[in-house]
């Protein structure tokens, strides 16, 4: 599936070489913001962690 920005018409960014990674921490942030719709997205708009709000809009939203 295309990067989440992509979807909405934005130009992608230049192709990263490898994946970003994301902490623990960081990772776990969004399903605290539960019942609010969050995400967060890399340098080259992949979604890198989301919660289940955001999946209830995404359902075939896949973090590969």
């Amino acid at each position: 599936m295309p990067p989440i920005l992509q979807l909405a018409g934005h130009a992608p960014a230049a192709d990263a070489e490898q994946g970003e990674l994301l902490t623990a921490e960081a990772r776990d942030d969004p399903p605290l913001l539960q019942p609010n719709p969050a995400y967060i997205i890399g340098g080259n708009y992949d979604v890198l962690s989301h919660n289940q709000a955001v999946q209830e809009f995404l359902p075939n939203l896949d973090l590969s």
